[in-house]
């Protein structure tokens, strides 16, 4: 999972520590890199410059034992199972009884967290996935990588015969699970439910007909994931010798084809629907969120302290307690943080409570997902969310970047706006109404319509570029605060120049 280490900086080297963990995860692999370290023999490569003894023999056994944990994991869907620890429950002494082994490690459906459980969310599958995918790309197209690493057989076989065996199965069974709708949208897994466990590993891979994955979820919105997910399509794709052109044609029946077109249309879609002033993002809701009030930090009774910015910590502080800045008046994020509390203020007059895992009512197999039940905070649920994460423009960029590399003469599908930034230079504008200049288009008309949209008015129907002009103060979405701002240019009391940034008009 993880190690780090450090020491004393003086000259005197006096005191050093190291620390890491008894347990790996099936997204923390990267047989890609270990690949790159053998046989990346280019001017900036490492290949055959580590000067450690015994170098190129740990990375050969790194390659081969990753890619043997990956063959392990693959599920009989396609997904790939949680990991493998040494210790068990803190414990390492001999594992219970029936529980599979890797290489003399356990089994573990969910390592390091349980709450939610580690290997639930997509994102895990996705860019781990990606990996292979890009490594399957490289032995399939550089017959020289190709036959300088024939030495490395893990379960018996080639390196490009597991990874076929591994990504088949994924491409096909997150492809099967994939929409694309009339309405420009699309959804794919967002969570797995597990059931059962593979065979203990005995060097040769068999097909796990005990390991199963389930959808538990849809993504709708996490363009991060969704981009990622586009990346391993395309090297998937390109690796099987994929050509395309223009537009991708559907082809279900050829599944490297037809992974190629769900990756373009991602893409696609994710620009056309999901592009605002600052990058990218759609709507998200989070009842979870809850837990900002609810969730108690272990500290042990009798313990205190202040961290470095004076906030107390002591025994049955809540999480806010201890990340009081989301208080803060007058940060881009009060005014998100007033009705996210307000939401939960409502959902606890209503007897609203968090379900916590409890191992006395429910049986619990260590591993197991715990998560923590937060549905009935459905207020909170409701606030809408709009993240621009920073990992999020990096995979959207990495897998536009990926397509213009493996396929420069596809072209986008449809009509898309150039320029995002005059998305929302028409300030004022909720009904979209003709006119010969900005301030022109905004009238009494733009007020009444916003104020019956944000009273629920069923019949008063707002677009996006609508809500996105409506948006005056640049909170994230429409609210009584623009529709003030909005009344108070058209009563003359301020200027146009006063609504939104203006720096186009």
């Amino acid at each position: 999972w993880y190690t780090a280490w450090g020491g004393d900086g003086s000259s005197q080297h006096s005191w050093a520590w190291q620390i890491g963990c008894s347990h790996a995860h099936q997204f923390y692999q990267n047989p890609l890199a270990a690949f790159g370290l053998l046989y990346d023999k280019s001017a900036t490569g490492l290949a055959g410059k580590m000067q450690a003894n015994g170098a190129e023999q740990d990375y050969e056994m790194s390659l081969t034992r990753q890619l043997e944990l990956y063959l392990w994991l693959s599920s009989a869907e396609g997904p790939f199972a949680g990991g493998v620890t040494n210790c068990w429950m803190g414990d390492y002494e001999t594992y219970p009884s029936g529980v599979p082994t890797f290489h003399k490690m356990a089994y573990i459906e969910q390592p390091v967290y349980a709450d939610p459980g580690s290997n639930n969310w997509t994102g895990n599958q996705f860019w781990a996935t990606q990996r292979l995918a890009e490594l399957y790309y490289i032995v399939c197209t550089d017959a020289d990588a190709e036959k300088a690493s024939a030495n490395i057989k893990p379960g018996g076989m080639s390196i490009k015969e597991a990874l076929k065996t591994v990504l088949d199965k994924w491409v096909k069974w997150f492809t099967d699970n994939t929409e694309l709708t009339d309405d420009g949208l699309f959804a794919a897994p967002s969570s797995i439910k597990w059931e059962g466990a593979p065979e203990s590993w005995n060097e040769k891979y068999v097909e796990n007909t005990n390991l199963h994955a389930k959808v538990n979820g849809m993504n709708t919105s996490d363009l991060g994931c969704l981009s990622s997910y586009a990346n391993t399509l395309m090297y998937y794709a390109a690796a099987n010798g994929v050509k395309a052109s223009g537009t991708v044609e559907d082809d279900p029946s050829n599944l490297a084809q037809h992974g190629l077109y769900i990756a373009q249309q991602l893409l696609d879609r994710e620009w056309k629907v999901g592009r605002d002033n600052i990058g990218l993002s759609l709507t998200e809701h989070n009842g979870s969120l809850a837990r900002f009030w609810e969730q108690e930090v272990y500290i042990p009774a009798g313990n205190s302290g202040t961290y470095p910015y004076g906030y107390e910590v002591k025994n049955g502080a809540k999480f806010i307690d201890l990340r009081p800045m989301y208080k803060d008046e007058g940060q881009s994020y009060s005014k998100l943080y007033a009705e996210l509390e307000a939401a939960y203020k409502k959902d606890k007059e209503g007897g609203a409570t968090i379900k916590e895992f409890d191992s006395k009512t429910q049986d619990y197999n260590y591993g197991m997902d715990c998560a923590t039940d937060s549905s009935a905070f459905t207020n909170v649920a409701d606030v809408d969310l709009h993240y621009h994460r920073f990992w999020h423009a990096g995979d959207i960029m990495w897998a536009l970047g990926t397509m213009t590399e493996l396929y420069p003469d596809l072209v986008p599908d449809g009509k898309v706006d150039p320029d995002p930034g005059d998305d929302k230079t028409d300030w004022g504008n909720v009904d979209e109404s003709e006119g010969a200049s900005p301030k022109e288009r905004v009238d009494v008309s733009d007020v009444v319509l916003l104020a019956r949209y944000l009273n629920e008015d069923e019949t008063a129907v707002v677009s996006k570029q609508g809500k996105l002009n409506a948006d005056v103060n640049a909170s994230g979405k429409p609210d009584t605060d623009d529709m003030a701002k909005i009344l108070k240019f058209v009563a003359k009391l301020i200027p146009y120049e006063s609504l939104g940034t203006t720096k186009d008009n």
